[in-house]
């Protein structure tokens, strides 16, 4: 028990590397030239550094966002969907797992926002990485000797976990889709029944959580050659995306009072494998079209500097001249108005600032001096701000999409594009300014 314990332990401030810790010198001498041959391939000496940033830290309070911020990758998600994360109660979180790695990262620092309870069901080699000791339960994939006592405890402490209220990550394909050839097309592995077991002895409820997208084409070729080799790609595949954005979606909570219908653990999996994957017709409606290598967003990893602060007095005049009419309420040193963009170009300037500096402060942003686009000189403008000086007005960006541009009124649902630490926000109605 002990060696197994000491082969998981990272040496030489290495995350991916091979134990060196043999008395006879032959072992360690294979060790050693493994090591190096193992330090060549893509990916892993970049991931080996990130490791060392990482440990080197004193604060792991948020471990996933100090990873998603050494990696340079956000996510993408719409606000309706974070409505649907129950903040309380026992929570399977299933998920199809495209990439490999990055999705429990992003899920561990998303849902750990909403729920501070949330655990990830992983690879025991992610132990290594000591910040995530208390939110992982490891699992052995591999199939070795000791995994099924390990996995075995594993499975009893995530009924446990779920008994008690907490919340559980799990992704039931076991392992990183790719290429199937009786399907002929990119896909997870049939998922895990185990994972029905779970959810049908622990009585939880379900979140199931979609990501689009799929590795590179060399990933998948090299899989078809031998599944190891597809493990080995791994770590280049992570930091090709170092730098870019990744969507995902949310879908509804299945009541576990639904999912006790059925009649095995395989049925249920099988179904809730169809209800994830439903949620890719989302991305369709959306317009966005699938590429054999997909690849996110990617967003300027070396930002330049945000325009200077406009000045305040500039805004208080154009506030000042708007029109009566476009002042909605007044109240305790507040007001609100609306308006189009050709009287407050200054005042669109700095929302289009503070737009980016809070999307900056948040691992995101265009990289651009200030965050305004064509929309935003024929939208309204719906703005709430102090008029306290020295800052008379302090706007930063939401934006509410209309459902009709023969409307003059804001109708629509909003897009989150504003920081809490503000002390005002502002709105952009998407109707046409007359």
């Amino acid at each position: 028990m002990k060696n197994s314990e000491q082969t998981v332990l990272p040496q030489q401030g290495k995350l991916i590397c091979l134990p060196n810790n043999y008395r006879h010198p032959a072992p360690r001498l294979a060790a050693c030239v493994a090591n190096s041959m193992l330090a060549r391939v893509p990916g892993v000496d970049a991931i080996n550094r990130i490791y060392r940033q990482l440990v080197s830290r004193d604060d792991w309070q948020a471990p996933f966002h100090e990873i998603l911020r050494l990696l340079e990758i956000t996510y993408r998600v719409q606000a309706d969907d974070l409505s649907r994360i129950p903040d309380h109660g026992p929570l399977v979180v299933v998920a199809n797992h495209p990439f490999g790695g990055i999705e429990g990262i992003l899920l561990g620092e998303l849902l750990g926002r909403v729920r501070p309870d949330t655990k990830i069901l992983g690879n025991y080699l992610l132990a290594r990485v000591a910040p995530l000791n208390d939110r992982l339960i490891p699992v052995d994939p591999f199939g070795s000797r000791s995994a099924t006592g390990a996995n075995a405890r594993a499975y009893r402490t995530c009924i446990r976990w779920l008994r008690s209220g907490g919340c559980l990550v799990v992704f039931p394909a076991g392992e990183v889709s790719h290429y199937h050839t009786t399907q002929g097309h990119i896909t997870d592995p049939p998922w895990s029944d185990h994972i029905g077991s779970l959810i049908r002895m622990s009585g939880a409820n379900v979140l199931p959580i979609y990501f689009p997208g799929r590795n590179s084409l060399l990933f998948n070729v090299l899989g078809m050659v031998h599944p190891r080799l597809r493990t080995l790609m791994l770590p280049r595949e992570l930091i090709a995306r170092r730098g870019s954005r990744v969507r995902f979606f949310i879908g509804r909570r299945i009541a576990w009072e639904r999912m006790n219908r059925f009649n095995s653990d395989r049925d249920l999996i099988d179904w809730l494998r169809f209800r994830t994957f439903f949620l890719s017709n989302r991305e369709k409606k959306l317009g966005h079209k699938h590429a054999f290598d997909r690849r996110p967003n990617r967003v300027n990893a070396s930002p330049g500097a945000l325009i200077p602060p406009v000045p305040a007095s500039l805004l208080a005049a154009e506030v000042t001249a708007l029109d009566p009419a476009c002042i909605l309420v007044k109240h305790k040193g507040m007001q609100v108005f609306i308006t189009g963009s050709e009287p407050i170009p200054h005042l669109l300037r700095e929302i289009g600032r503070l737009r980016e500096k809070t999307f900056r402060e948040a691992s995101e942003g265009t990289g651009k001096a200030m965050d305004v686009d064509l929309f935003d000189s024929y939208y309204r403008h719906l703005v709430c701000g102090t008029m306290k000086p020295p800052r008379w007005l302090v706007p930063i960006a939401s934006a509410i999409h209309a459902t009709s541009s023969k409307s003059s009124a804001c109708k629509g649902s909003i897009h989150t594009r504003c920081s809490g630490s503000s002390r005002a926000c502002s709105a952009t109605c998407q109707t046409p300014s007359n």
